[in-house]
């Protein structure tokens, strides 16, 4: 796709991309010849643009969705798995502990720092039996009762 059609596409979705946070239009900022010159653009190429966007990773995000190609289903998958791998992350108990340590060494109060503890405990103990109990499961026979009703 050319520069000029994924600049119509922008400006034809800019209510969706919030200027300084998803974008910033570079004709507008002071010396742009010099900047866009730069970033290899021809003088003819900036006179001629009426706007000249630079994307932040959040905005390349929005841009892929107003997009139709190979290539935006491409990156829409892989934050996908971004996505569900962060979430991944941020459930594990490791993260858990980590958070509730971060409490209990920086709580506000007595009670946030004993909850951060309490937390921080009731991981590693759960992590630190883990073990024993999944040996104690496995060793465990298996009984099954026939009960017998009498009429």
């Amino acid at each position: 796709m050319r520069n000029a059609d994924v600049r119509k596409r922008i400006s034809d979705n800019i209510k969706r991309f919030k200027e300084g946070i998803d974008y910033i239009d570079l004709k507008g900022v002071y010396d742009t010849h010099t900047l866009v010159e730069t970033l290899g653009y021809a003088k003819a190429s900036v006179t001629q643009a009426s706007n000249i966007y630079m994307l932040s990773e959040r905005g390349y995000a929005k841009l892929i969705k107003i997009m139709d190609s190979d290539k935006a289903w491409e990156i829409h998958d892989e934050l996908i798995d971004n996505y569900f791998a962060m979430r991944e992350v941020i459930n594990s108990d490791d993260q858990l502990k980590a958070m509730a340590l971060l409490k209990a060494l920086e709580g506000t109060s007595a009670q946030d720092r004993l909850d951060g503890l309490n937390t921080y405990t009731e991981i590693k103990v759960k992590e630190e039996t883990a073990p024993l109990i999944a040996t104690i499961e496995e060793q465990k026979p298996d009984v099954n009762f026939a009960i017998k009703v009498q009429s």
